[in-house]
């Protein structure tokens, strides 16, 4: 059964934002319309990705029901964005993005790394050119629905169901849509140009889909996108601009591939098994820690990236017809093992000592952290010792599941934790944080 969307607003700092909440109890994940399109954009993939995927998605400025306010630069959407993002308390998720959506997300990624897991890049490139605008020369009211359709059929049929979304009924009876072109263009100007830095910026799963048939994209730079940053993949379509209207079935079976295979510590398996996903809870925000407690963190990235390797190797041999024996995967599992026992002793003999000692009331969070230490040593050396064995790959699933869960759940735990004590070091306990830690 889909579950049943529902809009919502948000009271940002600089603007009032719309969206909606399609719903489900899956893993969240945030969606980002391109130019000319709304939140609505995505109804058909919010519905295509349940029950495992919750969609929201946003109004961002200048569209839908959201105000429009002066500023289009990147840096005024990806303000827009983690207040947002902070406000739903969702971070870290993925985020999805189609076109201007997709510059924004990894525009956000750069700046909030630690509140992204996977990246989802509908059609726009890292080097973006000048295109020819649109709309300027449009009216801003037809008599009727089917005057405003008709018009675009002749003048834009490539984005019909797009343009769709954002067209509403005028007070007088009439209709147009919930955009100034004149706005559009200066959004547009502000998205051209040469992006790579912030594409570079991250190394996060990455997804780029692009149409073959599109302008927007050429195979060129999607290509030179793959090439340049980590852990990204390419898919193509026979689609235009927009695949995800164009191919909605085939983008959503990509998409839902690749988030459940490459952005496993949010996976639907981890979700599930921790019904409280959908708690606030505080989030840590690199830009602002000590150096201490951004090793920390930077720990919990390099564990992340070696668990979505173990994930997609483990994804692609069980699909292999035949026994194949866990011991291919085994220089993965230790390596696994030995990076994850390095940061549990930083967090046993350093971290948890010193909030016992700085910030007593966080001691019982501590805690439960060391006790789950047990439960994620163990589940992984048993894949350890199953793997040196010889034994056949399915008998790593299960346990795989067990230990993503119990270490998403442990890495959630540390987020918060980190960013509770982060907000409260003086330059004496931060020194002394770094001598504990540093010292491991």
């Amino acid at each position: 059964m889909t579950a049943e969307p529902r809009r919502f607003t948000l009271e940002l700092s600089r603007l009032r934002m719309h969206g909606i909440d399609f719903g489900g109890d899956g893993a969240p994940a945030l969606a980002l319309h391109g130019h000319f399109g709304c939140a609505r954009n995505f109804a058909r993939l919010a519905a295509d990705l349940q029950p495992d995927w919750r969609i929201i998605a946003l109004d961002q400025r200048g569209h839908g029901s959201t105000d429009t306010p002066e500023g289009v630069t990147r840096g005024d959407y990806v303000a827009d964005l983690a207040e947002a993002i902070e406000q739903l308390a969702l971070a870290p998720l993925p985020l999805i993005g189609h076109s201007l959506g997709g510059c924004n997300a990894y525009a956000f990624a750069a700046a909030h790394p630690a509140r992204v897991t996977a990246l989802v890049v509908e059609d726009i490139g890292a080097r973006i050119p000048f295109k020819p605008h649109i709309g300027l020369d449009w009216p801003s009211r037809w008599p009727d629905l089917a005057a405003l359709v008709a018009f675009i059929d002749e003048h834009a049929a490539y984005a019909r169901r797009m343009l769709l979304d954002s067209a509403y009924e005028l007070p007088d009876g009439g209709w147009g849509f919930r955009f100034d072109p004149r706005w559009m263009k200066r959004s547009r100007d502000a998205l051209t140009g040469d992006w790579t830095e912030l594409w570079t910026a991250t190394d996060c799963p990455a997804l780029v889909v692009r149409g073959t048939r599109s302008p927007v994209l050429p195979a060129d730079e999607a290509r030179r996108m793959v090439e340049l940053r980590r852990s990204t993949v390419l898919h193509e379509l026979d689609a235009g601009h927009i695949p995800h209207d164009d191919r909605p079935e085939e983008f959503a079976q990509i998409v839902r591939q690749f988030l459940v295979v490459r952005a496993p510590l949010v996976s639907p398996i981890a979700r599930r098994a921790r019904k409280d996903s959908r708690v606030a809870t505080p989030r840590v925000t690199l830009a602002s820690m000590s150096d201490a407690v951004r090793d920390l963190a930077h720990d919990h990235a390099e564990i992340n990236r070696r668990v979505v390797a173990l994930a997609t190797s483990l994804e692609a041999l069980t699909r292999e017809p035949g026994t194949i024996s866990a011991e291919t995967l085994a220089p993965q599992l230790v390596d696994l093992r030995e990076t994850l026992f390095l940061h549990f002793a930083r967090e046993e003999e350093g971290l948890f000592p010193f909030v016992a000692e700085t910030a007593p009331d966080l001691a019982d969070q501590a805690n439960e952290m060391a006790l789950a230490h047990d439960a994620i040593c163990g589940t992984l050396a048993r894949m350890v010792h199953l793997a040196l064995a010889g034994n056949a790959i399915q008998q790593l699933a299960p346990l795989f599941q067990r230990f993503e869960t119990a270490y998403a759940a442990h890495a959630r735990s540390e987020a918060a934790l980190l960013h509770a004590l982060d907000a409260r070091l003086d330059s004496a306990h931060r020194t002394r944080l770094a001598d504990l830690v540093h010292g491991l």
